[in-house]
């Protein structure tokens, strides 16, 4: 049995080369995001992007990141929040796997990146209220879940360190029998 290359290929890069996404692009990686599952055909996700051909945009959602990731990921081409609906639609009903809808959604983004030969940084490292005013949110309904830098991964060396040994480590994974126990 073979691992989809895609799967395989997926990573998380910090350097992104500065070549543009096109809006087909895009549109192809929201298209595999409308294909994920979700709780009751939810459907929870919603994305809001910029790229850097709005740069004021484009720093105005830079400037909602927070740690380090104000280092690197602003020289992305492609910033996107990824953001929930915690109800189902039309009711008052709490959703409990709302957040996990929107993660199958991002994991079908970013394969779909891959496979065109971009890569998907998800980042969690983002101030969520300066984010959650700047989109205009309904709090207590939706909720930003990952900003993340999108585009061609670039060369580790245009990175400032820690970043750059930092991108050139080796890719590790726990070994499948650390998180998989057959129920006798």
């Amino acid at each position: 049995m073979i691992l989809l290359e895609a799967i395989r290929r997926r990573w998380s890069p910090r350097s992104y080369r500065p070549d543009p996404v096109t809006r087909e692009q895009l549109m192809l990686l929201f298209e595999a995001a409308r294909w994920a599952p979700s709780s009751n055909n939810a459907q929870s996700w919603f994305y809001r992007y910029t790229t850097s051909d709005h740069p004021e945009a484009h720093a105005r959602l830079a400037e909602c990141l927070t740690g380090g990731n104000r280092a690197w990921a602003p020289q992305a081409p492609v910033l996107i929040v990824s953001c929930g609906r915690k109800f189902f639609p039309g009711t008052r009903t709490f959703n409990r796997h709302w957040m996990h809808d929107v993660g199958a959604a991002n994991l079908s983004l970013a394969l779909q990146a891959t496979a065109l030969g971009m890569q998907l940084h998800q980042m969690a490292g983002f101030d969520l209220d300066a984010c959650s005013r700047l989109l205009g949110l309904d709090t207590e309904a939706e909720e930003p879940v990952t900003m993340m830098a999108l585009g061609y991964p670039g060369a580790a060396d245009a990175l400032p360190e820690p970043f750059r040994s930092r991108e050139l480590l080796p890719r590790t994974r726990k070994e499948t029998d650390s998180f998989v126990e057959l129920l006798r």
